[in-house]
Order: C-alpha cells, then structure tokens, then sequence
C-alpha cells in the first residue's frame, strides 16, 4: 500500500484535535470567511491575545488571554527581529519558570530585562519622552508600561495595567504600536495621549546588552 500524504497526515491531526487549521480569509473554501491564515502558534506573524491558538494556554493561575500581555508583546518584538524565532508559549514559560508572574495575573517589568537579555537584546528602563522618541526615530523598539483608568478613547491602555510595543513612528509623527490585545497588527497613536497614560517604558537595542532593574507589572 501506498504511504500516507502529508494531507492526509495533517487531516487526521486535525481531526485528532493536535493541531488547528487556520484559512486564508480570500480561501474558497473558507466559508465563514474568518482565520489568519496561520497553521500554528509559532512565531508566525503578529501574535495577539485572544488568538484561539494561545489564549487558552495556562500562564500563572490566569491565561494568556487574560494575562499574558508580557509575553506576547515580547514575543512579538523578537519576532520583529528576527521573523519566526519565538513563540508566545516560550515567552511565558520563561516567566513561569524564573517566578516572574504576579499573583492575580500579570508579570514583572523585570521579567523583559531578563527575557530579552536572553535573546541578546539589551534594555534601558526609563520614562523620558525625548529617549522613547529618539530610539524609535533610530529604528529601536520600546515596550511601553500604561494605565488608563477611564478607558479614554485613542488610547490602548485600561483600566488594568498593559503592556504594548512601540515599534515606530508613522510620517505624520504618530508612534506606531504593536498591541497584544488586539488583531489588528499596527495602531498609530498620537504621542502624546500614549505618554499621558504611560508609566514607565523599555527601550530596547539589539547590537548592546545592559539592563536596568525596575519593579512594577503589567496585568494584561
């Protein structure tokens, strides 16, 4: 008898329940005309929270949809790096593991100094405006820290404490962020309602590596 195709073996795993099929949303066979097109959860494009593929993986006594905003900014900004490299369920199992969860859900701001210092991406805490600016300007990611208790409208942080990823500014002067609450890839805000909310920032540099210590935490 003839051996298996990988169609078929990929049939069965997903019949088995091993693996999720994700359509391209222009599929034709894709009749509900929803999915991302991704296949997997590794490091396979813009990585969001609600994502069916990670939001159910279990991160401290909470989930990565409720709580893991940490990992998922982090590992998007690896990805942006270097594409396809990390995955969200490596990034919260490396708070797991060095106890950098927080109790209620959330993670410790160290917990990107350590991380991405592991990856060989350096990290400077700071809140300076004219710092954030000038490191996107030369082309530097910065995780940024917020809260925003009144929920105010062009701003990305709530009521809880969230972490996003400023990855650059747009021509009109906007920083551009990567937020792992949401599915759409890139946001442009304006500078400064995001500084307005904003508590404290990361700027990260992947040619140095030094880190600073900072103990505050994001929710999710």
């Amino acid at each position: 008898s003839s051996s298996p195709t990988l169609a078929d073996v990929l049939e069965k795993l997903i019949k088995m329940d091993v693996v999720t099929k994700y359509s391209p949303i222009n599929d034709e066979n894709n009749k509900k005309k929803t999915g991302s097109g991704r296949m997997y959860e590794y490091g396979q494009g813009h990585a969001y929270q609600s994502d069916r593929v990670i939001s159910n993986i279990r991160y401290g006594n909470s989930t990565i949809a409720k709580s893991g905003c940490a990992p998922v900014a982090a590992t998007n900004l690896i990805n942006n790096i270097n594409p396809n490299t990390m995955s969200v369920r490596q990034a919260a199992s490396y708070a797991e593991k060095h106890g950098m969860t927080v109790p209620g859900g959330g993670t410790e701001l160290r917990y990107f100094n350590s991380f991405l210092g592991s990856q060989g991406i350096a990290t400077i805490n700071t809140k300076n405006r004219k710092a954030i600016l000038a490191a996107l300007k030369q082309g530097n990611q910065v995780v940024m820290l917020g809260r925003d208790s009144n929920d105010t409208p062009g701003v990305p942080f709530g009521s809880n404490p969230h972490f996003i990823t400023a990855t650059g500014i747009d021509s009109k002067g906007n920083i551009i962020v990567e937020d792992p609450d949401m599915a759409q890839s890139s946001i442009s805000y304006n500078p400064n309602n995001l500084f307005r909310s904003m508590t404290t920032s990361i700027i990260t540099n992947s040619k140095m590596l030094r880190s600073s210590k900072l103990n505050r935490h994001g929710l999710g």
